[in-house]
């Protein structure tokens, strides 16, 4: 029985605004065309998921890692074949345990950071043979939203990583972000772990974009994606947001690039002190921006956009149902000028468990409502920029 793994982590950036410079009609001459498909061989300590994963290489061989949280351990699979290329065990056993990882890094193979699940507290560095090479135990900050919590994202949306020496993160908001005040401008999105010092410090700069303040949308729109460049830029994607705001790692703002889906009618409606039902209708109803991702092989941008259709309560009785929705993805250059969008349909396959590699951006066929989903590989569609 295929296993069933629900999954939303909505990851909506807001990547700001000098306005694209290719008109709509020249974006839609081009588009993605799929080159290629692979599949991923699981054996019986894997499940067709991938929602926590990285590419990285070792010596010729190209490799996706996944989080296996069924077997508690990194599976690497070598691209070029599908086949499961090592697996490394997580330590479950005490005095050195490293329990409830919920995201990591891959910097080399002797460098693999695993995150614990709401907080940094004996944050693990493990090598490639699952042997530990270092742990810490960063203080956290009282100011947060909740002290002693931090709520790190560390997904494929919203990846935590390694950069100039620090280990940056992003959070999200535990408030129900419906409520009047809590999409304020107290709240922080982004920090990072200073080894040097063995503390957390949260980016005084960083925050919700400006017209989200005050406003009452649905979790699902009010939280975000990121990703960093080869550069050193943060660009952000905010789901009720057009623009792609791109900053410096002190979260200064160094551009906003307008950019608008084709497929958006309307703004995403507000929904103050909203019930379940008003939520869905809010989230299924109208289209939203997720994850944003970089290509560092072709230098392109991608953005996930969800397009709205009609709701109806007893076919979109859950926040799963956003899985039948149609989505597109536009697809910019590296001055994040639009080169095209292209629409998929829905119910095949679940964008924010992609990945990019080097023949292309990866399309797993694991929506939750996908009929021809198997416990025993993951069809992965490759598409490349016609």
């Amino acid at each position: 029985m295929i296993r069933k793994f629900v999954y939303f982590h909505v990851a909506l950036v807001a990547l700001v605004l000098c306005s694209c410079n290719k008109t709509d009609k020249s974006a839609q001459e081009s588009g993605l065309i799929l080159l290629d498909s692979v599949y991923i061989n699981l054996d019986d300590q894997s499940a067709p998921s991938l929602l926590f994963n990285q590419v990285t290489s070792s010596d010729e061989e190209e490799l996706l890692v996944n989080l296996n949280q069924l077997s508690g351990s990194l599976d690497l699979y070598d691209l070029a074949t599908g086949d499961l290329y090592k697996r490394i065990d997580i330590l479950s056993e005490e005095p050195n345990a490293i329990l409830g990882v919920s995201g990591f890094y891959v910097l080399n193979s002797d460098s693999v950071f695993l995150f614990p699940k709401m907080s940094f507290n004996k944050m693990a560095i493990i090598n490639f043979d699952g042997l530990i090479i270092n742990s810490f135990s960063p203080e956290l900050p009282l100011n947060n939203e909740i002290g002693k919590v931090l709520n790190h994202s560390s997904t494929n949306s919203l990846p935590t990583f390694f950069h100039d020496g620090k280990i940056y993160f992003d959070q999200l908001t535990l408030k129900n972000t419906t409520q009047d005040g809590s999409l304020n401008p107290d709240f922080k999105v982004t920090g990072f772990v200073d080894f040097n010092k063995d503390s957390i410090h949260l980016l005084e700069k960083s925050g919700y974009p400006y017209s989200y303040l005050g406003k009452a949308f649905s979790i699902y729109a009010a939280v975000h994606s990121r990703v960093i460049d080869d550069s050193g830029k943060f660009v952000y994607s905010w789901g009720a947001l057009d623009s792609l705001v791109i900053v410096n790692s002190n979260w200064d703002i160094e551009q906003k690039v307008f950019s608008r889906s084709r497929f958006k009618s309307k703004n995403f409606p507000e929904t103050p002190n909203a019930n379940l039902e008003q939520e869905l209708e809010a989230v299924i109803g109208n289209g939203y921006y997720g994850r944003v991702m970089f290509d560092p092989f072709r230098n392109l941008y991608y953005r996930f956009y969800h397009i709205g259709r009609t709701y109806s309560s007893e076919t979109g009785n859950s926040i799963a149902s956003i899985f039948k929705n149609d989505f597109s993805v536009l697809v910019y250059n590296q001055d994040l000028e639009l080169l095209s969008e292209t629409k998929f349909e829905g119910k095949t396959y679940d964008f924010y468990q992609a990945f990019i590699g080097r023949k292309g951006l990866y399309l797993p066929r694991l929506n939750q409502f996908y009929d021809k989903l198997n416990e025993d590989f993951i069809v992965c569609d490759i598409y490349v920029l016609k």
